[in-house]
């Protein structure tokens, strides 16, 4: 695992804990409202998150997560849906929900907008903004030992 303090940037709080809700929906945990997670947090909307606190509201969630830096050509073999998270300026982030990518398309949701949107691009177009120096950041779903 990595430190979180090697990311930079904090992310939108709205965007980022709904991308954090829809990743553990999406491997089968319950998940509450956007309002009760936050409340459960003591995170005010709107705020500014960072890494740690995704970490920290995965884990609430029922997720077990790392943080992993991995090359484009990782991604299909990495178990999916991941969070892809990119700086976008000196103090302020992105995030991608990677639900599929094989070794050409790739899948992304993005939750950094009010309505949720879906892309299907090539696999080295999404590398071109998510990793232009060859890898990138991801908040990866790890199996917790029981």
């Amino acid at each position: 695992m990595v430190n979180s303090f090697f990311f930079p940037g904090q992310f939108s709080g709205r965007a980022a804990l709904s991308a954090v809700l829809a990743l553990a929906q999406s491997h089968g945990c319950r998940v509450p409202g956007l309002a009760e997670l936050a409340a459960e947090m003591g995170i005010g909307l709107p705020s500014r998150v960072g890494v740690q606190d995704l970490m920290c509201a995965a884990g609430q969630l029922g997720l077990g997560v790392q943080l992993e830096q991995l090359s484009a050509l990782d991604l299909p073999d990495t178990p999916q849906p991941i969070l892809l998270l990119y700086p976008s300026s000196a103090d302020a982030a992105n995030m991608l929900l990677l639900a599929h990518c094989d070794r050409r398309h790739v899948l992304t949701y993005d939750h950094t907008s009010l309505v949720p949107m879906s892309n299907i691009e090539p696999l080295h177009v999404l590398a071109r903004k998510w990793a232009p120096a060859g890898t990138g950041w991801c908040l990866c779903v790890k199996p917790r030992l029981a």
